[in-house]
């Protein structure tokens, strides 16, 4: 009986400490989601070359997963650590050695179903932010007919201002790349078309 009390306290102790841990990581997790949707707000307003946009995100998508690695290793360590704590306590008093078996028997599938859960939420996480990423991808915004110009010392052109009549520029398709010539500039005002700079002499690459 001196054992059980021991052991009841030790066993809720063990499951507060538990969700606190849980907590604790999906507090951590929310941060990371909220501060990444953040840097991906910015750079969705940041207009890139495709590959050095992808291959950024790429990295950064790399990191969050290692985090959230480390994160469910160092929550999964800690319960852990006290379940071995509990089951040393219980072996140091254990009048009735079946019983305390019996316990941690109990405990054992517990703290295997709150790691598959812990797992299964974090899997989801990555899976919306990969969702989100593969939307910003710039190749997607391509596919939907867009473009992206740039002149001849390879910025990318966002207002028509910024060329004149006979200025070289190249048009970054879905597939392929053109190089034209610009033949007349006109103001969102005075523009029929609403956009930018006529070019003319494409050239498929």
């Amino acid at each position: 009986t001196a054992a059980a009390e021991l052991a009841a306290p030790e066993r809720a102790a063990l499951l507060a400490r538990l969700a606190l841990a849980e907590a604790a990581l999906r507090r951590q997790v929310e941060q990371l989601c909220e501060q990444r949707g953040q840097q991906l707000d910015w750079l969705a307003r940041q207009l890139q070359h495709p590959a050095q946009y992808l291959a950024r995100h790429r990295e950064r998508l790399h990191k969050l997963q290692g985090q959230l690695a480390a994160a469910l290793l160092q929550a999964s360590g800690h319960a852990r650590g006290e379940l071995m704590r509990l089951n040393h306590r219980l072996l140091l008093n254990r009048p009735d050695p079946a019983r305390h078996a019996g316990r941690l028997a109990a405990l054992a599938p517990r703290l295997q179903g709150a790691w598959h859960d812990t797992q299964q939420r974090r899997r989801g996480d990555l899976d919306v932010l990969h969702t989100a990423l593969s939307h910003l991808n710039p190749q997607a915004v391509l596919a939907r007919g867009y473009s992206v110009v740039s002149n001849s010392r390879g910025q990318i052109v966002r207002n028509s201002r910024t060329l004149e009549p006979s200025d070289g520029i190249a048009v970054l398709l879905h597939r392929g790349r053109v190089e034209a010539a610009v033949t007349a500039v006109f103001d969102d005002d005075d523009d029929p078309f609403a956009g930018g700079a006529i070019a003319s002499a494409a050239r498929p690459e």
